[in-house]
């Protein structure tokens, strides 16, 4: 596997990072100044497509390819010069888009992004250009004649993707994400935790895991419902909360800062008695399915991918912003017993476990490769 972020995993045969960080830096810099992202970082293309020609591998699997690490149009090119099977898996919505990764309310990618209306302040920032329509044709053009390229993604990407100009007429495969449900995020035991936060045995946990300085994970609808639920049985926990101001949050907030251990982090959605997910962009949360292979059912806005990672009763769903309606489900909510854990953990299992992501890639590989 090759990679480019800034980590460096020395003790982990097979793992090549292919850039360094003065190239990202540099990549960032000068992505920043014209508005294109994946047209450089040249060196570090160069080295992976060395250990292409030197590994002769019979399917390529891509995942997130933007990052400032990776010039994209030159590894397709060569991928595709190369006749290699190549399987890309849509994490976000970045291959369909122009220059996005969440195209959020805007469907121009329907029409080649003509009339770019990005945020210069969005990801990958811009300093004054748009160039969502030119990175759409620079895009289209890279996938024109490449045969052996197929796309995979979550029910929700499929449509969307099928819905664009870059990819309506491409093989695309419906794969849900997976997640470690086996030595990871399974039911944990929570006493300790509990008593570590002070919360009783009778108190219902509402749980939110994302980062509070980013506006798409929506914190700030979380931390209003907490404002907005007086009942002081109900308990709100925040992981990925940033800073240490926490001066205005309501009594019955509890910030919690990024967990790296992610067994702390089972049990965490092991404790909660229902999680919430008020992002604004997602195309299948992954702390949705955490939480609900830990036992707990999932509530959150239905927009984007989020609403289909489970059907009622274990995931319920309400219109972006509607806080009201959140209060409500949460005040419909208790504690969770061994009937809901189980039912969320069996539903979790049959859908996000890595047997059954295998399975489906393998059989996408074996297709490939006719």
């Amino acid at each position: 596997m090759a990679y480019g972020n800034n980590e460096e995993y020395p003790d982990e045969p097979g793992l090549i990072r292919i850039t360094n960080q003065r190239e990202i830096v540099f990549h960032n810099r000068i992505s920043y100044i014209t508005g294109y992202e994946g047209r450089y970082s040249r060196k570090a293309t160069k080295r992976l497509i060395t250990i292409l020609e030197d590994f002769r591998p019979d399917i390529v699997q891509l995942y997130n390819l933007h990052g400032f690490y990776l010039n994209s149009f030159e590894l397709l090119d060569y991928l595709k010069k190369r006749n290699i099977p190549t399987v890309y898996s849509m994490l976000d919505e970045y291959p369909y888009l122009g220059s996005c990764c969440y195209a959020f309310t805007c469907d121009r990618f329907r029409m080649s992004c003509r009339g770019c209306r990005k945020e210069l302040s969005q990801y990958p920032r811009s300093l004054y250009r748009r160039t969502g329509k030119q990175m759409n044709r620079l895009k289209k053009n890279i996938y024109k004649g490449f045969d052996k390229l197929i796309f995979v993604g979550p029910e929700w990407v499929k449509r969307r993707a099928l819905g664009s100009s870059l990819l309506q007429d491409k093989q695309v495969e419906v794969v849900d994400e997976f997640i470690d449900t086996d030595s990871c995020f399974y039911p944990r035991e929570t006493k300790e935790l509990r008593n570590k936060l002070g919360i009783s045995e009778e108190q219902i946990v509402i749980l939110d895991v994302a980062p509070s300085h980013d506006e798409r994970k929506g914190v700030k609808y979380f931390i209003e419902l907490a404002e907005r639920v007086t009942d002081k049985k109900y308990i709100f926990i925040n992981v990925g909360f940033s800073g240490n101001n926490t001066d205005g949050l309501p009594d019955n907030f509890i910030p919690v800062s990024f967990v790296s251990d992610q067994n702390e982090l089972a049990e965490y959605y092991s404790l909660a008695d229902l999680f919430i997910c008020t992002s604004m962009a997602d195309t299948m949360p992954n702390v949705c399915l955490d939480s609900l292979a830990c036992g707990t059912p999932v509530v959150g806005f239905r927009i984007t991918g989020i609403p289909y990672v489970a059907g009622e009763p274990l995931g319920r769903f309400v219109e972006p912003e509607n806080v009201a309606e959140l209060v409500r489900l949460v005040m419909e909510t208790g504690k969770k017993d061994a009937d809901i854990v189980e039912k969320a953990r069996e539903y979790a299992l049959e859908r996000y476990s890595p047997e059954v992501y295998v399975e489906k890639m393998s059989k996408i590989y074996e297709s490939a490769l006719l």
